[in-house]
């Protein structure tokens, strides 16, 4: 089981407002400009909201951005031209290409709970009526606690979060242990479960997908003993980066770097965790669609641009550098999320 994940606030608790219940949850601070492909990281990083609302502007569909007290032109795109293209997708069976074109975009807020239950298999949505069943029955020893301590770490930075969300939380990730006894429960589930539950009310629904994405990528053997699933994503992380950027592969070894230690929070948590929400949100849904490979061309990306950084930072400096400061900094670039989707693309 991963401990002790980083404790760093991802995301200033004034960027979101307090919430009475889901349906009331409204991210109106980033309404404004998530509809476009390349939000810029600062927007969700300001803890003045109406400081960081000044620096934007969306004219004839474009977001400008104000630098140097000079507007200029992010490249971006509006979201869906129609979002009738979205509501017909949804009465259609699952189309994998289709809807990565829709995730390129970016999903409208409001229709994201909609639109990732869409995802959920036949065979996951059978789950549903099971739900109750396993919620009622008794957790194996330790995991109830487990989940309970958790809670209260999850997305700690979203005022009203543990108070509104935690018990649904709770009953979704102990449904699911008494589903998969043999997972149970690991740190990092609680994430993914915990950002579904910010968008789709019905707790039912966030287990099935939750079940779903942890048996269709196989990614329930992450958190198994031995976690065989995040082994083998880290041997392909390091080869890859062997292969594309032996600079910084050289730099580890003489650094000692633990390749598992220092990456695995990006695979446990699938992005939502170190990394600003509105973007953990968007390589999320990437991930939905192309699993593994949106997380692993995340890193990849990031150590590319963020080379020089990790070049003059040795031990200790180097490895506090890739936890805690390396994604922030790598999804200031308003073209963050276009070298993610380039690279998913060839």
């Amino acid at each position: 089981m991963i401990s002790n994940m980083m404790k760093a606030e991802l995301v200033p608790s004034e960027m979101f407002p307090t919430f009475p219940s889901t349906k009331e949850t409204e991210f109106s601070c980033l309404r404004v400009i998530d509809d476009f492909v390349y939000l810029p990281a600062m927007a969700a990083q300001r803890a003045d909201l109406e400081e960081c609302m000044s620096d934007f502007e969306v004219v004839d569909g474009s977001l400008k951005c104000k630098e140097d007290s000079e507007w200029i032109d992010i490249p971006s795109e509006p979201k869906v031209s129609a979002d009738l293209t979205i509501h017909r997708m949804l009465e259609l069976p699952y189309n994998k290409e289709e809807w990565w074109k829709q995730a390129v975009i970016g999903f409208p807020i409001e229709m994201r709970g909609a639109i990732w239950s869409h995802f959920i298999t036949p065979e996951s949505k059978g789950l549903k009526e099971k739900y109750i069943q396993f919620l009622n029955e008794e957790c194996e020893k330790g995991v109830e606690k487990d989940i309970n301590k958790d809670i209260n770490r999850t997305f700690a930075f979203i005022p009203g979060f543990v108070e509104h969300q935690g018990m649904r939380l709770c009953n979704v990730l102990k449904a699911y242990s008494r589903l998969d006894p043999e997972v149970g429960y690991c740190q990092g589930m609680n994430y993914i479960a915990g950002l579904m539950l910010l968008y789709i009310d019905d707790e039912a629904v966030v287990f099935c997908l939750l079940a779903d994405i942890l048996a269709k990528f196989r990614w329930r053997e992450l958190y198994v003993d031995g976690m065989p699933k995040l082994i083998e994503c880290v041997k392909t992380l390091e080869k890859r980066i062997e292969s594309e950027l032996p600079v910084v592969h050289a730099h580890f070894e003489e650094n000692d770097v633990n390749m598992c230690g220092l990456f695995s929070h990006f695979f446990i948590t699938t992005f939502l965790y170190s990394v600003p929400f509105t973007f953990g949100v968007r390589v999320f849904e990437l991930f939905l669609i192309e699993g593994e490979k949106a997380i692993m061309e995340c890193i990849i990306n990031m150590l590319r641009m963020m080379k020089e950084q990790i070049l003059s930072r040795k031990c200790d400096t180097l490895h506090e550098y890739i936890k805690t400061e390396m994604a922030t900094e790598f999804f200031a670039r308003p073209d963050a999320i276009a070298l993610l989707v380039y690279n998913l693309n060839n």
